[in-house]
């Protein structure tokens, strides 16, 4: 009867035991998943930026190449953006740090120093090539950079 008792005993404190490192095997899963789902909408965040940032340089140079101007209202719309999109990729840099790897806050830092050298251009035309050419090039870094991270 004893030995009945302490091998039923043995069972359910090893059962227990089990539910317990199984719970905390799950609860640690669940905890790296959700910091996963944050970083990824944080390099979606900042992906979308560089996105709509590139949109005002587009346009104004599709718009030059087809001997036409931008209308005022899609102008100031799309100024706007520019001006929100840098924003959001500056605050990312500001506030990367604890989501995004050193690494993607580098790229971002590079790109605030360059956003604030590109209005020494001489021409309109090369103030808008430089812009594109800048941001595009951040945005295929900062988009490797985005995959490298979030493989792990």
């Amino acid at each position: 009867m004893v030995e009945a008792s302490l091998q039923v005993l043995s069972n359910f404190g090893s059962a227990v035991l089990g539910a317990l490192i199984a719970l905390h095997v799950a609860l640690y899963r669940f905890r790296e998943e959700k910091i996963w789902e944050k970083r990824a909408a944080a390099y979606e965040r900042v992906i979308e930026a560089f996105h709509k940032a590139k949109r005002f340089s587009s346009e104004h140079l599709e718009a030059m190449i087809h001997s036409r101007e931008v209308d005022d209202e899609r102008a100031a719309e799309l100024r706007k953006m520019a001006k929100a999109s840098a924003d959001e990729i500056i605050r990312a840099f500001d506030i990367g740090s604890f989501i995004l790897s050193d690494d993607a806050v580098t790229i971002l830092a590079r790109y605030e120093i360059e956003i604030k050298e590109r209005s020494r251009s001489d021409s309109w035309h090369e103030y808008l090539e430089a812009d594109l050419a800048m941001t595009n090039r951040h945005m295929k870094k900062f988009i490797a950079q985005a995959r490298q991270d979030l493989k792990h």
